[in-house]
């Protein structure tokens, strides 16, 4: 106020007063009265019309903007009429905004089509859980096959299981469906990066992928299908008012639904049906 109208401003303990230039308290412009120290303008006391003082101090867009936690651009204009900014402002140029709230960009779509059962198979560990199963898991391993969408669960209690049921998964595959599993994909966790494994897949020409560290959009069918898996698991929890000790129990029973459903992904068919 005192920058746009060429005005003082003083304070006292009681009252502030709005003085022309020359501080002579006898052309006192206005005052504010003290209370709770706060000083509130009295308009009844000013000797001079309201529009002779700009008491609403005009701020630019950018102030207000700032002091209103960086909204975006939408809510400023929202806002345009009641803040009153200042008219030469021209708009917003934030480099805070540029700096909070950069994302990453949107990883693509995976382009890749697989032609046939064990052509590509994501794996992925889960756990450990908080809470013990009744027979002592506290992991579970998940494969999805990616051509079929089929999944399947091996109930486990140290990650150095993990390394047995990526061969008891092959040899599942080999005898019951007469395919051979081409490519493995997994982070790289050192429960499928390991001596044991590497040696497993070069015995059998497997190609053993690992998505980038700290990177697990690479591996996204597999993270997307324990949170599949666990949705169903928590439903069946809830409905039933199973024990949390029952949670092995309860992902079995929702990989067993989940092969037998519908999948929008499969035009309908289920992941049983596609095997």
């Amino acid at each position: 106020m005192a920058k746009e109208n060429k005005i003082f401003v003083v304070f006292d303990e009681s009252k502030c007063y709005f003085v022309n230039q020359d501080l002579n308290l006898k052309n006192v412009l206005g005052t504010g009265d003290q209370c709770k120290g706060l000083y509130y303008y009295n308009e009844q006391g000013t000797r001079v019309n309201k529009s002779n003082l700009s008491f609403q101090c005009l701020l630019s867009q950018y102030d207000w903007h700032c002091r209103l936690g960086h909204p975006a651009e939408l809510v400023m204009n929202v806002l345009k009429k009641s803040l009153n900014f200042d008219k030469s402002d021209k708009g917003l140029c934030c480099e805070v905004c540029q700096r909070a709230k950069q994302t990453r960009e949107p990883f693509p779509l995976s382009d890749h089509v697989s032609s046939s059962l064990g052509e590509l198979v994501h794996l992925d560990l889960w756990g450990p859980y908080r809470v013990t199963s009744s027979e002592g898991y506290k992991y579970f391993l998940t494969i999805v096959d990616d051509y079929t969408k089929a999944v399947w669960v091996y109930l486990i209690k140290s990650k150095d299981e993990v390394s047995h049921f990526i061969t008891v998964f092959y040899n599942l595959i080999e005898n019951q469906f007469n395919k051979k599993i081409k490519v493995f994909r997994s982070d790289n966790g050192t429960e499928f990066v390991n001596q044991y494994v590497n040696k497993f897949c070069a015995d059998k020409g497997v190609i053993h992928q690992t998505s980038c560290a700290y990177t697990p959009q690479q591996n996204g069918i597999a993270e997307r299908k324990h949170r599949h898996l666990l949705n169903v698991a928590r439903s069946l929890m809830f409905q039933g008012g199973i024990p949390l000790r029952m949670w092995s129990e309860c992902i079995l029973t929702a990989t067993y639904l989940i092969n037998r459903l519908p999948s929008s992904v499969l035009n309908g068919k289920s992941p049983y049906e596609m095997i």
